[in-house]
């Protein structure tokens, strides 16, 4: 989020879930400094897959988009993640995850 923070020009809302990552308190620490940038977040209600759409395209991803291979390393997930959602509509990332799991290899 602090990368994507970095990079909107106009004010911006992202959806979220409420898994624990989202809710850590490193997490809440940084949600007043990603406002004033003009990130805002807005947490889908407790358990409501069918609200969040990115639940109903990861599933498709895992079960039918990704080969096998995609799992050997992160670097490879985000590969085969970025080719896979390709084939659907343009794909932005954050380059410090290719970064991150260039690290790991």
């Amino acid at each position: 989020m602090d990368d994507y923070s970095n990079l909107i020009k106009n004010p911006t809302t992202v959806v979220l879930d409420n898994a624990s990552i989202h809710r850590s308190l490193r997490f809440d620490e940084k949600t007043r400094e990603w406002a004033l940038k003009g990130l805002h977040l807005y947490y889908l209600p407790t358990y409501s897959p069918e609200l969040n759409a990115i639940e109903r395209l990861w599933k498709k991803l895992k079960h039918h988009a990704l080969p096998l291979s995609a799992w050997g390393s992160l670097s490879s997930l985000i590969n085969s993640l970025t080719t896979a959602i390709n084939r659907i509509g343009e794909v932005s990332y954050m380059p410090s995850m290719e970064r991150y799991a260039e690290t790991l290899t």
